[in-house]
């Protein structure tokens, strides 16, 4: 963003996302680091596509804690949202 000058951050999540699964399900042996990241997102969660669009809004929430990032968005010279890509229809649902 400093760089490039951006001016949108997308985070974008996809149905059937195997990684929030496997924190879903319980099954995180090989990817710990990842579940890591992920764990405190989902919590409470019951669907897959609500772990995974809770996942995104905490990511989108990280995100806009960097000073810079807030700067930025305060400035109205970035924006930063979340959404959820169906995989069978193509469709991007804004969050």
């Amino acid at each position: 963003m400093k760089v490039l000058g951006a001016s949108f951050v997308l985070v974008m999540g996809h149905e059937s996302c195997g990684a929030v699964g496997a924190v879903l399900g319980g099954n995180t042996e090989y990817i710990e680091d990842v579940a890591n990241l992920i764990e405190p997102a989902i919590k409470g969660t019951k669907s897959l596509e609500e772990a995974i669009k809770a996942n995104v809004r905490w990511v989108v929430s990280e995100v806009k804690k960097s000073s810079f990032i807030q700067k930025q968005i305060k400035g109205k010279k970035l924006d930063c949202r979340g959404a959820y890509y169906h995989l069978g229809s193509g469709k991007v649902e804004l969050l």
